[in-house]
This record gives C-alpha cells, structure tokens and sequence, in this order.
C-alpha cells in the first residue's frame, strides 16, 4: 500500500473573499514573492497558484492546498510541514474569515495484484441492467471527539486497470458559536496536526485491510 502524494490536501471550508485572494495579495503575502505559475479557473474555484512544492486553489467557499509532487514521488514529512504553514499564514493573514471547517486527506493506492473481500464482485455483474463499474465503502471513526472518515474505494470493474484505494479524511469543525477570528480558530486546529494525521490514516488503512487481502481474481 503506498501514500499518494496527489491524494493529499488540506482544504479550508468557509466564506472567503477571493476579491482578496487575488494573484497580487497571494503572491506577495502567501508565496513572498517567488515566482509562481498562475492560472484562471472555471466552476467553484476561481484561482490556481503553483509553487514548485505546492499548489493553492481558491474559491468563494473552500480554499484547497495539494503536494505539487509527482504521483509516483514519496510523500515524505518534509514535503506536507509546508503546506500546512501556508495554510496557516492564509488563516493568520485573514483571521476573521468566517472558516466552517478544516479537512486533511490522505489517500493510499493499494498494490496490483491483490483484491480486498468486501469491494469484491463477481465479474460481469450489474444492477437494474446497468454495468458495475465501481464500489464505494464509507467508515466514520471517531478519535477523541475529532472525525475521521475512511473510504475503501474499487474502480475499473471489467477493466484491466481495476484500482483500490483507501481514503482518508480528518475532519475538524470551528465551534458554531466562535463568532469572531474563526479563522484564527481554525489555524489552531490545524497546527500541528498533519503529520499525525499521516501517522494514523498509515495506521488506519492498515488496519482496515490486512484480513481482506486475498489473490486477484480479477473481475
């Protein structure tokens, strides 16, 4: 089972003022100046800022940091530490944007070759006629009042590409009735909090798959 580094992002949950996040402010105050790609985006998110270590992506109500590592690179501690220190400095920079929620996720690609038992299905079937072509099995875990969600993922069903994944989000909430400097609020809860997170959805995909291992049989 090994980390994917395209898998891993921290995504900040609220109302944000993208007329602030603008390539200027980003630039001078997020990246101090350091030459970044930047690009204009369709759909919910309006902006993109790539670093060589990081890529930011802004809307109006979510702003999402992602590894700029390749999928095949290790996702070693040294490249998550900075993320996460950028996405503090947005938060610290903008303390009172009124933050809802911080995600951290991590994703797992399972070796080829093995299947897990419980996304396993007979090859050729279908339901209502309609041909399967993934399963989806969703867990939600608490540790210590902060929630953890666990997806086992199979996807390719009748191809030869079939894929497993686990999925991993750690889910932490702004108290609703913090009225004012939720983004601060919002910073504390994410400090430090990464690399831990790494260290137990290691622990939780492990854990979740060892008796479910079995020979491919494809499918």
């Amino acid at each position: 089972m090994r980390l994917d580094p395209e898998r891993f992002s921290i995504v900040l949950v609220g109302a944000w003022n993208v007329s602030i996040l603008n390539p200027d402010w980003v630039t001078t105050v997020l990246f101090d100046g350091e030459p970044i790609v930047i690009e204009l985006l369709l759909g919910d998110l309006t902006w993109r800022f790539s670093s060589p270590m990081a890529v930011l992506e802004v809307g109006d109500q979510r702003v999402q940091l992602r590894s700029a590592l390749r999928a095949d690179a290790d996702l070693a501690d040294a490249a998550i530490e900075p993320l996460e220190r950028l996405a503090i400095r947005l938060l610290e920079a903008l303390p009172e944007t009124p933050v809802r929620a911080v995600g951290i996720n991590f994703g797992f690609q399972v070796a080829k070759g093995v299947a897990v038992a419980e996304l396993d299905r007979p090859a050729g079937t279908s339901v209502a006629g309609a041909a399967l072509r993934a399963v989806r099995i969703q867990e939600t875990l608490d540790f210590a009042g902060r929630q953890v969600n666990v997806n086992l993922v199979r996807e390719g069903f009748g191809s030869a590409e079939a894929t497993i994944r686990v999925e991993v989000n750690h889910h932490d909430e702004v108290p609703p009735g913090i009225v004012r400097h939720r983004g601060k609020v919002a910073s504390e809860l994410l400090r430090g909090r990464t690399i831990a997170a790494k260290t137990l959805s290691l622990q939780i995909a492990e854990q979740r798959l060892p008796t479910a291992l079995t020979p491919s049989t494809g499918g």
